[in-house]
């Protein structure tokens, strides 16, 4: 540049530059050029956590097999002594796990016989409820097919019978002091009601017929009932169009029941959970819905398209929660008759951010592992008090355990455990591709010469890491390397030589507990593009 006549020297400008990221930006959609730095554009099989990205925990055998088809349900009996005790079923067993093991379930014949009929694809729901002239909690569930069934729990006996006077299901809840069943069939006809709400006498749940009993027919509600669940001051009752709410008067009428959403619906009775977050399900436009209180929101945004573009049995599909890790789990199939094999874990506690997740063996339901303490009974507390080790929360049956348990489609049962090196038996490939690099410059090529990663291990690790010049569309100079177990964090620095307009990088590992906790690749820049 000349000015007045004389040369003036430009400004010099930089020939290197660098990019330094945290890997927690979750999963995205946004094409990979767009997307942040630190987000994920394809991957399986980690978890963010505590600000670092690490392997999801692997799948270890909790119980025996005792299921000999695809399970159809999974609920908590809550023994009136305090302990928890999962129930699990299919078309022909019902089961509850004592510990380790399951102890089946037998149909007896009571005031009718009226034995288990449904199909492979009918799903039990189930709750607890207090029995006053047995003195303990009896479980309630349904196939939405036969009349309600009841179980009295381990003190009682391993059969199950018709629930006196029970109507037929789809499903039920607890509410103010009663059992609530919604969708209703008639035992005489085959007329169904399928906005019927019924309940029985409060505090007898074996009397549908006396004064205090009573239903009601939602005719305004539109769609057909699919679920219902209870909190602290209210039902909520799901149609697969609508969301009511039912709420205690008292009186003659007893429940009020009125319109909460009208615009939304439950329209798959599986994918659909109550935690202590609230109520998630899957919605008919392929997003996540959140209801905590009256406050609804979508909570899927980040990867409806890829639900909406890969999900091929919605039917199938179901969720799962770790209340420990505050971690919500959506399984889905990407087969038309098949169960799931693809997942979305949402990090509650980590920015909300989702990450994806696959599983060499079809899975079919979830639960709430809690195995059960002798410790509550008679006698079973054994030494004296001084040298007792357990918390409150272990002698009330509680576990510390990881409490989101699977059921894979041939009945195995699994739970997250975080030293299990596999699951069950299968290896894990944990892996994570990040945004693109240096989008900010698209005249210049870059040549990446060094990748610094900081990590950690809480067991024998180790990483491989791959560059790509062309944003995934091929990778070089893949380097893997040894991160000892230690708790603090240290720096590996590796050598690279990849050339490109854009720059993405790739982490994978089938082994061991590493967290990355940043990534920072350096390159020089080369002539224009």
């Amino acid at each position: 540049m000349t000015r007045f006549g004389f040369t003036r020297p430009t400004r010099p400008r930089s020939t290197s530059t660098s990019v330094r990221f945290v890997p927690v930006g979750g999963f995205t959609e946004l094409p990979d050029i767009e997307a942040a730095p630190g987000s994920i554009t394809s991957g399986q099989n980690v978890w963010i956590r505590r600000g670092r990205l690490e392997p999801r925990w692997r799948l270890e055998q909790a119980a025996d097999n005792i299921l000999s088809d695809l399970p159809a349900g999974a609920f908590d009996y809550d023994d009136v002594g305090g302990a928890r005790f999962p129930i699990v079923t299919s078309q022909g067993t019902v089961a509850f796990l004592d510990n380790d093991s399951y102890v089946s379930l037998q149909y007896v014949s009571g005031t009718s016989n009226l034995p288990p009929t449904s199909g492979q694809n009918d799903q039990y729901f189930g709750t607890s409820v207090y029995l006053p002239r047995r003195d303990l909690n009896i479980g309630v569930f349904t196939n939405g097919v036969d009349p309600l069934f009841a179980w009295g729990g381990p003190s009682d006996n391993t059969g199950f019978s018709t629930l006196t006077q029970g109507p037929i299901a789809k499903d039920v809840t607890l509410f103010a002091n009663r059992v609530v069943a919604w969708n209703i069939r008639e035992l005489s006809s085959s007329s169904r009601v399928v906005n019927r709400a019924q309940w029985p006498v409060g505090g007898d749940p074996e009397d549908w017929l006396g004064i205090g009993s009573g239903f009601e027919d939602l005719v305004d509600m539109h769609g057909q009932g699919t679920r219902i669940f209870s909190t602290e001051e209210e039902m909520i009752l799901m149609s697969t169009e609508e969301i009511w709410r039912g709420r205690l008067i008292g009186g003659d009428f007893i429940f009020r029941f009125s319109p909460l959403n009208r615009e939304v619906g439950v329209p798959f009775r599986k994918a659909a959970i109550q935690t202590k977050l609230g109520l998630f399900w899957l919605g008919s436009d392929s997003n996540i819905y959140h209801l905590q209180g009256a406050r609804l929101d979508t909570i899927g945004d980040d990867i409806q398209r890829t639900l909406r573009d890969t999900i091929d049995n919605e039917k199938a599909a179901f969720f799962g929660f770790n209340e420990e890790l505050q971690q919500l789990t959506f399984y889905y199939s990407i087969t038309p008759t098949g169960q799931p094999t693809r997942a979305f874990t949402w990090h509650r506690k980590d920015r909300a951010k989702w990450t994806p997740q696959a599983f060499s063996d079809p899975v079919a339901q979830s639960f709430q592992l809690n195995i059960p303490s002798s410790a509550t009974t008679w006698g079973g507390l054994l030494g004296v008090l001084s040298a007792q080790s357990q918390t409150y929360n272990d002698l009330l049956g509680q576990s510390t355990t990881p409490d989101e348990a699977l059921l894979t489609s041939v009945g195995t049962t699994a739970f997250f455990s975080d030293s299990a090196g596999s699951d069950l038996g299968a290896t894990v490939l944990s892996q994570a591709v990040f945004g693109g690099l240096f989008g900010a410059d698209a005249d210049n090529i870059k040549f990446s010469d060094r990748l610094r990663i900081d990590a950690r291990a809480d067991s024998a690790s180790s990483l491989t890491v791959s560059v790509s010049g062309n944003l995934g569309g091929s990778y070089q100079a893949a380097q893997e390397f040894a991160i000892s177990v230690q708790s603090a964090t240290t720096q590996s620095s590796l050598r690279l030589g990849v050339p490109g307009l854009y720059h993405a990088v790739k982490v994978e590992s089938d082994e061991g507990r590493w967290q990355v906790v940043t990534v920072k690749l350096d390159a020089s820049l080369l002539g224009e593009a």
